[in-house]
């Protein structure tokens, strides 16, 4: 197992396409299945820097972006725009899941590193 930072990972770039977003759901190990509590948020992107590597992120605790939707994401790839986040304190770590070799990063938060020109709530973001 190894760990890297987010931003070695991706080739010394700090910024990271992200085209996606979901809940984390708290696991509850006693009855062994999730439960509807929301621990996190898991944000899939693109280290355009490295091959076009595809990850998922995953930040513990509230949402450090809730104004950056699944649908202003896909509406900003879609127009060859996308959206650039840099995550704070990201690291990605190598390790074996179901026997496969897997990678998992984390970060503590996200903040965006452009300003999206998309339709946000019917106003237009600069």
């Amino acid at each position: 197992m190894f760990q890297v930072s987010l931003k070695s990972a991706n080739e010394g770039n700090e910024k990271v396409i992200v085209v996606g977003k979901e809940p984390v759901f708290e696991y509850d190990n006693a009855i062994q299945q999730y439960t509807s509590e929301i621990v996190g948020t898991k944000y899939h992107i693109i280290l355009h820097s490295n091959k076009y590597q595809q990850l998922s992120v995953k930040i513990n605790g509230e949402d450090p972006m809730p104004e950056l939707t699944n649908e202003i994401l896909q509406e900003a790839n879609a127009n060859g725009s996308p959206i650039l986040v840099v995550f704070k304190e990201g690291h990605v770590r190598s390790g074996e899941f179901n026997g496969r070799d897997s990678l998992t990063a984390k970060a503590t938060s996200a903040e965006l590193a452009n300003k999206p020109r998309i339709n946000v709530n019917k106003q237009t973001a600069e």
